[in-house]
């Protein structure tokens, strides 16, 4: 017979020849500490921290979980990984700096969605890569809520203005180079009889009239209109000069009707999947539009580019996905495929807990719209009394980070911003303080970090892909007067 009765993990049982452990609560008020020899619930939540940090294994050697409340050898070094990726004294000791430092809560539950494998996607195809996201309160206090491509928001007729003003400010100037020169009478003929001509994927998206969207549809749509008028430009061919890039979506739905996708990059591909969007929503009938409050957002960085969608909706969230049109070229219904993946939820290659899409999507919303976090990162280092230069420059320079606690305290506040914010920051560092940035980071055991690429920053490709390793080359070029060897074997290079 089975019971209702939620199953509770038992306490701890303090072995002998052990301590009772304190409770975290205090050690973080600087009242205990926890080290090696204490055992109880609160080094049981302590190791779960470091496993979901990626610094303790789940299991031990002898096959005992890692979890066990115990505070032994592994637990220590794990504690001496996670103190060196923070910047603390690495003595694998838990005092209060460390654990004001660990995370609260568990972040895989309420205010996140969670997605297992494969779940979240329009295809229900599987990927190792999704990752949880967490929910992002703007400045201004509207929730950012990332959700799937699948996800259906809910509309209104009416405009819905959030709470704060200045996201809506981003979201409605949002506009591309393809979009300016894009005809929108012609577009929108053009776009019909693209419909027209691939009746199974409006089929397969339930669209029975491009005039009445739901945002889902609308955003599929855009996606597989984008896979379907580009193509990759072979290797060492792509430059500003190529023909898409000066002509709007009418000219190329125009071209693909008559012959071969037009040649481009992912810039492209992400252009056509906005300016189509911003096409569709102008069409839809007014007495039943249900597009009035999506965007489309321009989705730039690590040298990629996406579309990100979000959706306001009447209670005044910001619900928020990303599509890769580049990325799912010949996976859409329109390239014969079963249907574009999702990548809303795609890990980082150097961070397994952060996307790496949408990570730059709150990357470049909070710098648009001012990020408290990181004005607090500026508040602490900016002085301007470094040559004459006027407080609040946004740039750091040597003698301002001397004064205002080194290059130790600068690395602890890097650590303490999120992964996606942090290369907005490393901008505004003089390029020697870079290099001794790195060189102190070397001594803790840390890994390098540059705003172009390496660890800490985020990546779409594992290893050194061409790409990066040209645009990490001129950089180090730049830096080649304060002593930079382009050596990755240095752990001060930028890499």
């Amino acid at each position: 017979m089975s019971s209702t009765t939620a199953i509770r993990t038992p306490t701890v049982i303090v072995p002998p020849g052990y301590r009772a452990a304190a409770d975290l609560a205090q050690v973080k008020q600087g009242r205990a500490t926890l080290q090696r020899g204490d055992a109880g619930d609160s080094v049981r939540e302590l190791q779960e921290l470091l496993i979901r940090l990626g610094h303790l294994a789940p299991q031990q050697p002898s096959g005992r979980p890692a979890n066990d409340g115990i505070f032994g050898d592994a637990t220590k070094k794990a504690v001496a990984r996670f103190q060196r990726a923070k910047g603390l004294n690495d003595d694998g000791v838990v005092g209060k700096n460390t654990a004001q430092a660990l995370p609260t809560g568990d972040k895989t539950k309420a205010g996140k969605d969670h997605y297992e494998l494969g779940v979240g996607t329009p295809t229900g195809k599987k990927s190792p890569e999704q990752v949880n996201i967490p929910d992002y309160r703007t400045p201004g206090g509207t929730l950012v809520h990332a959700v799937s491509n699948n996800y259906e928001p809910r509309t209104t007729a009416q405009k819905v203005v959030p709470r704060d003003k200045k996201l809506l400010a981003y979201l409605e100037k949002q506009e591309t180079g393809m979009g300016k020169l894009t005809d929108p009478g012609k577009a929108a003929t053009e776009l019909e009889d693209w419909g027209q001509r691939h009746p199974k994927v409006l089929k397969k998206l339930g669209i029975s009239d491009l005039r009445h969207l739901s945002p889902r549809q609308a955003i599929a749509l855009s996606q597989e209109v984008g896979t379907d008028l580009v193509e990759w430009a072979k290797a060492g061919t792509l430059g500003q000069d190529r023909a898409i890039d000066q002509q709007g979506l009418d000219q190329t739905l125009a071209s693909r009707r008559q012959g071969d996708a037009e040649k481009g990059a992912c810039r492209n591909f992400a252009e056509v999947t906005h300016s189509t969007f911003q096409i569709l929503k102008g069409m839809q009938d007014p007495a039943t539009d249900r597009l009035k409050n999506t965007y489309a957002v321009d989705n730039s960085g690590g040298g990629h580019r996406t579309t990100a969608f979000v959706t306001l909706e009447p209670d005044g969230k910001a619900m928020a996905t990303v599509v890769d049109a580049a990325w799912n070229n010949h996976d859409t219904m329109a390239e014969g495929g079963k249907g574009a993946t999702d990548y809303t939820f795609h890990r980082a290659h150097n961070d397994k807990n952060t996307s790496v899409r949408y990570g730059y999507f709150l990357r470049n919303m909070s710098t648009a719209i001012g990020d408290t976090e990181q004005q607090k990162f500026l508040d602490s280092f900016d002085t301007g009394i470094f040559r004459g230069a006027g407080a609040g420059d946004g740039k750091l320079s040597p003698v301002e980070i001397s004064q205002n606690g080194g290059i130790s305290a600068l690395n602890q506040a890097l650590e303490r911003l999120p992964v996606w914010s942090r290369g907005s920051m490393l901008e505004t560092l003089q390029p020697e303080s870079l290099v001794e940035l790195n060189a102190l980071r070397a001594q803790l055991g840390q890994a390098p970090i540059s705003f172009t690429s390496g660890e800490n920053n985020l990546q779409y490709h594992s290893g050194q892909t061409k790409a990066v390793a040209d645009r990490d080359r001129i950089f180090a070029e730049r830096y080649r007067f304060v002593g930079i060897t382009p050596n990755q074997k240095k752990a001060v290079v930028p890499r």
